[in-house]
């Protein structure tokens, strides 16, 4: 048997302020856009980023487990003590930043 996974698809939609302790699970973002905000304590468990220009963003303690960054672009962006198990990047601009501080 076979059930919707309930993945909620949230297009061409953009972050204009720091953002703190919300849960976005399971979404599907497509074209999501923020430029030098602050999120802290978010969960992104089970997203998909496609096209998505998150650039001079500060991630802090937010949890990518099993995201898929696709086609994107995170430049400029620092990562603290977030978590990306099981998460994949494909055609995807991000600094070294993540690999410093979250592998």
């Amino acid at each position: 048997m076979m059930e919707d996974s309930g993945r909620v698809e949230l297009k061409d939609k953009k972050f204009t302020t720091d953002i703190a302790d919300k849960e976005f699970i399971n979404k599907f973002f497509l074209r999501l856009v923020a430029k030098g905000i602050k999120f802290s304590n978010i969960n992104f468990r089970y997203c998909i980023f496609d096209a998505s220009y998150l650039r001079n963003c500060n991630f802090d303690s937010c949890d990518f487990t099993g995201c898929r960054f696709v086609g994107g672009n995170f430049v400029g962006s620092s990562f603290t003590g977030c978590k990306f198990d099981y998460a994949t990047f494909d055609k995807t601009f991000i600094d070294n930043d993540i690999l410093d501080q979250c592998c």
